[in-house]
């Protein structure tokens, strides 16, 4: 499970962990106070580490032009598509494995869209969603949906 970066502190509760199903011993909370669900303590911890270490992943990561095309792709469709202009393809499939080796993509578990064999579609994380929305945040550029390079 790739972890949301948006988590920041434990609210405490009498419920069942959504995590174990042992008792819970708080709600888990994001930063912009919206409920992840009932945790004991042991699992809020875990979680709240994941995402501690995916903010540290998305605060050094450089986004490209061609980085945030994809992402955006990611963000309005289903699967994130790629250009049937060979020449571009190229540089996307190379961005595309950038994006998946910084947790920003991962393989789409099927089923694959109809056609021949081919790389399997990717899908955006939220940490990709996240990245993206601190380049919007930060008032770079963000080239338009199914621009060229």
């Amino acid at each position: 499970m790739s972890e949301t970066i948006e988590l920041r502190w434990f609210e405490n509760t009498d419920r069942s962990c959504i995590q174990c199903g042992k008792r819970a011993s708080g709600i888990l909370r994001g930063s912009r106070n919206e409920s992840y669900g009932p945790h004991c303590e042991r699992c809020a911890n875990k979680r709240l580490k994941a995402s501690k270490k995916a903010r540290s992943r998305v605060k050094g990561a450089t986004l490209t032009p061609l980085h945030i095309r994809l992402l955006r792709r990611g963000v309005t469709g289903e699967w994130i598509g790629l250009s049937d202009n060979m020449g571009v393809r190229i540089g996307e499939v190379v961005a595309l494995g950038e994006l998946e080796r910084m947790g920003f993509v991962e393989d789409a578990k099927g089923p694959f869209p109809p056609g021949p064999p081919s790389l399997p579609p990717a899908v955006i994380t939220e940490a990709g969603r996240a990245a993206l929305a601190a380049v919007v945040d930060a008032g770079r550029p963000v080239p338009p949906h199914g621009s060229g390079p």
